[in-house]
């Protein structure tokens, strides 16, 4: 944001702050930090890069400064970027996480209302994330290439460098109601693994691989020196 920040910089110096007592969808915030914000659904959501900020088609002009106390006071949300193609992406902390089709988004009932399109070359300059999603109960599930894989527990979550801010909290129903995978995982090689009760069993063959249906696009890669760190379990064969 730092080269939109600086094309901002003088038209705030002429701007007098943001004294309203109340925002509305649609307004443009920033505090004393460079970060923006557009407020959709009565929440402010981070605008992460220049690129989207102009895709968006914003004006700089209207960009209001607020007080620091009053804009962290504002329950925040994340804007969802829609493909030319109806694919979503989460905006996890700048960076593009993969939701899936308009079903799996739909059945995630995420608000619709923090929906921006965006074309297809401003999200692939944004770097990549994986989403985290869960329900109400404590269970944790990956969502990749629109299924969701279950950690097995806790300790698999952080061996595998997910934090809490992978994490969002989606509809119960609609999280039942997206496709499941086992958790298959692999490293460098060749070799596929399921993730099963906090261990990795190696699946021996393409056809123990297809005969369990797994689904190759599911698979999470990680480095080397990570999976080994995952405790072997007897082969899946």
């Amino acid at each position: 944001m730092k080269k939109l920040y600086a094309l901002l910089l003088p038209v705030l110096l002429l701007m007098s702050s943001f004294l309203s007592a109340q925002v509305k969808d649609g307004d443009l915030l920033k505090g004393s930090k460079e970060n923006i914000y557009i407020v959709l659904n009565g929440k402010a959501c981070w605008i992460p890069t220049a690129e989207v900020f102009n895709a968006m088609k914003l004006d700089l002009k209207s960009v209001a400064i607020i007080d620091d106390a009053k804009l962290n006071k504002l329950p925040k949300g994340d804007l969802v970027f829609k493909s030319k193609a109806e694919k979503y992406f989460f905006n996890l902390n700048g960076s593009a996480a993969f939701i899936g089709d308009a079903s799996i988004f739909t059945a995630l009932g995420i608000n619709e209302k923090f929906v921006v399109n965006l074309p297809d070359d401003i999200i692939e300059k944004l770097p990549k994330a994986l989403l985290i999603v869960k329900g109400k109960k404590a269970a944790k599930y990956l969502l990749i290439e629109g299924k969701v894989c279950q950690f097995s527990s806790d300790k698999i979550f952080k061996i595998l460098g997910f934090n809490n801010s992978n994490v969002v909290t989606v509809d119960d129903k609609g999280l039942a109601a997206v496709p499941k995978s086992p958790f298959l995982i692999k490293g460098e090689g060749d070799k596929i693994y399921l993730i099963e009760k906090d261990k990795r069993r190696w699946i021996t063959t393409q056809e123990i691989f297809n005969k369990n249906n797994y689904d190759w696009k599911a698979v999470l890669k990680v480095e080397e020196k990570i999976l080994k760190t995952i405790p072997e379990g007897k082969p899946v064969n």
